[in-house]
């Protein structure tokens, strides 16, 4: 049995991103990409969009993931600095390895240091980002691999000792939190530290980036998971 408190930890996907669009609004353009070897490397740590802004900007108003008790943490990725950022403006958020999307060429640009300093300057403008746990890791290989052990031993120790938010990934958060259901852009999702390794669906939705997300001039448009062509056009969502 354990002889302190379980930590709480709530994984928030990052927001609707540049290739979620790409997906959705020409599927036969985001195969090519998925086997080309040739795309630009924005697009392989894609931006988000003006909607996934706006679906980050919305979890301002979720009380949960902004008490001062808690430490904020977001994967490498581009897309999740920008959507830890826009959520917590004036937070400290603390980059972190081990926790990136899974699979391909998601391996974020951490693991030499001409990338990563191509990173950090990609996200200059960001004040509130703390890289300081990745400035002092060798950038080797191992920062390309998905292992919560890995977080545990090597990062949580450097975290002040509270509960935890980590701006993740579809497919790292699904596989951590041992969900089949989809993981929701900007949803927020919470287990706690005892019910690792994973199991059968430990990670219970807390929020979801609402039935409405808010976008441009105030208007509301509703939360669909995959937008077709016509939509994207409509909602304006690249």
């Amino acid at each position: 049995m354990p002889t302190t408190k379980p930590k709480k930890v709530y994984w928030v996907r990052h927001g609707y991103s540049e290739s979620n669009y790409i997906r959705d609004s020409n599927p036969l353009q985001f195969i090519r990409d998925k086997v080309m070897n040739s795309v630009r490397s924005e697009r392989i740590d894609p931006a988000l969009t003006n909607f996934g802004v706006a679906q980050a900007k919305a979890l301002r108003h979720v009380p949960l993931v902004q008490r001062k008790d808690k430490v904020r943490c977001c994967s490498a990725s581009y897309r999740a600095i920008q959507t830890a950022y826009y959520a917590f403006p004036k937070k400290k958020i603390f980059v972190i390895p081990f926790v990136h999307e899974k699979g391909g060429r998601n391996v974020p640009q951490i693991t030499n240091d001409q990338e990563y300093r191509a990173l950090k300057r990609r996200c200059s403008g960001y004040k509130n980002i703390d890289w300081s746990i990745l400035d002092n890791i060798p950038k080797t290989p191992e920062l390309g691999n998905i292992s919560w052990g890995l977080f545990n031993s090597r990062i949580r120790p450097k975290l002040p000792k509270r509960d935890i938010i980590i701006v993740s990934h579809s497919k790292t958060i699904k596989e951590q939190l041992g969900r089949a259901n989809d993981v929701l852009n900007c949803g927020v999702y919470s287990s706690t530290e005892i019910e690792y390794p994973t199991g059968d669906n430990h990670g219970k939705l807390v929020y979801k980036a609402g039935k409405y997300s808010l976008l441009f001039k105030g208007q509301m448009v509703p939360y669909i998971k995959y937008f077709n062509r016509y939509q994207v056009r409509k909602f304006g969502l690249a």
